[in-house]
């Protein structure tokens, strides 16, 4: 049988709410998800940030997307994404150029190094995440993503005037 969250923290006395039980669980399997992604990202030279990094610049295409719009849409946010792109650019996996349009705007582009490497561990993360949650079915799978997906809705920082 599975542990308990209390259990499996060795807990004594009962949370104060279901709502803080509920978000220290989701906080605990995020935490040991987010190990065993940076775990199968190691082998490559990469974390998980920079592999997030590397999807959504191959998804932009060969016009690039700039710095402010991977900050945008990486999945866990990152307070330094100028620094976080430079290491990945010195690892040869992504280039930055001016924008014609805007100098002051960098387009981020991946490089072939950087296509090829996605390429390659593609299969593997295909696996890893089919590996992540042997214990769910599809249809609870399913109500798992619907959950998570409301209990952001109303939890989403509005976006920052400009």
């Amino acid at each position: 049988m599975t542990p308990t969250l209390q259990e499996e923290i060795r807990q004594s006395k009962p949370f104060a709410s279901l709502q803080q039980e509920v978000l220290l669980n989701i906080a605990r399997t995020a935490a040991v998800l987010g190990h065993r992604m940076e775990q199968q990202f190691r082998p490559f030279g990469l974390t998980a940030t920079q592999y997030n990094v590397l999807r959504i610049i191959a998804g932009a295409g060969s016009e690039g997307i700039s710095q402010c719009d991977i900050a945008g849409r990486l999945v866990a946010e990152t307070p330094d994404v100028p620094r976080l792109l430079k290491r990945t650019e010195t690892a040869g996996l992504i280039r930055r150029s001016a924008n014609p349009a805007d100098k002051r705007v960098l387009r981020v582009h991946l490089t072939s190094a950087g296509s090829r490497l996605l390429q390659q561990i593609g299969a593997e993360v295909d696996t890893m995440t089919g590996d992540f949650f042997p214990n769910l079915s599809k249809t609870q799978l399913r109500a798992l993503n619907e959950l998570l997906n409301a209990s952001r809705e109303t939890n989403t920082p509005p976006e920052p005037a400009e």
